[in-house]
């Protein structure tokens, strides 16, 4: 059997080829809402970070080749290859994100992530009430039941199939926030600085929610918080959640120089309107 490819250009097809055509892509329409240009955080020969804006997606969806932090960014720099995707953030996530501009680059940044101390991440999460200081564990199982989307629910015992998971909040304080975040919550909610010690998919937003702090606007994990069944009907978040890659410390290695890269004002803060 064929590998399925994706036709970016008019390609000639054999008979009987079967075509698949998205007539309903799935849109991200917060790209057209921030300047790339002013996103790009540094660039160099091997890499660029770039603050991604919340509500998009990092690489192309399997409808959706345009509407991506790859895409976007390549077209802002002009860039005559392909950018490289090294790691992810969720889609409701901002922040920094590391990506690549050789293969070369690619495969040393994921030996550095695999390595214990090797990629320093640390974030900023807004909660409605203020979570403990000091190490979150858990054993996170990714779970999805028929028409739900991927998710994960943290446990405090190993099972099978569980993965052990590891952050640590640095501290936490109370903020002002903007009228999208106020109108649910108050004028005032708390902001978490947390220190990622494994990278498993969703591990801020589960372990969180796994101990009742789940994020502002994280529809998937509140329902999940509030203890929802296995069977229930589970929404991902489309829009902003209250979670951002703050800051990236590399090592120096062979292609790196030691840096250490700061995001701008979390977007649910007020001081991000001034």
């Amino acid at each position: 059997m064929c590998q399925p490819q994706r036709a970016t250009q008019d390609v000639g097809i054999n008979q009987h080829a079967f075509i698949r055509v998205h007539v309903h892509p799935k849109r991200f329409p917060a790209v057209y809402t921030v300047d790339w240009k002013e996103c790009v955080v540094h660039v160099a020969d091997d890499y660029v970070v770039v603050h991604k804006p919340a509500g998009v997606q990092v690489a192309p969806t399997v409808d959706n080749l345009l509407e991506n932090v790859l895409a976007c960014t390549a077209q802002a720099l002009q860039c005559k290859e392909p950018l490289l995707i090294t790691h992810r953030l969720d889609a409701c996530t901002e922040g920094l994100l590391v990506v690549g501009r050789t293969l070369a680059f690619v495969q040393h940044f994921n030996r550095l992530l695999q390595q214990p101390g090797g990629v320093r991440k640390h974030y900023q999460a807004l909660t409605q009430k203020p979570p403990p200081l000091g190490r979150l564990v858990h054993y996170l199982r990714s779970e999805r039941g028929k028409g739900q989307p991927a998710h994960s629910r943290g446990h405090r015992k190993p099972s099978p199939g569980s993965h052990l998971c590891i952050l640590e909040v640095m501290h936490v304080q109370p903020v002002t926030v903007v009228d999208a975040v106020a109108a649910d919550w108050g004028p005032v909610a708390y902001e978490s600085y947390i220190e990622l010690h494994t990278g498993r998919t969703h591990q801020i937003r589960a372990q969180l929610a796994a101990e009742g702090f789940p994020l502002f606007g994280d529809t998937l994990y509140t329902s999940l918080a509030l203890g929802a069944s296995p069977q229930a009907r589970l929404q991902e978040s489309t829009g902003a959640c209250g979670l951002q890659a703050c800051k990236i410390e590399t090592p120096g290695s062979d292609m790196l120089q030691h840096r250490s890269f700061q995001a701008r004002t979390p977007w649910w803060s007020v001081e991000a309107l001034s």
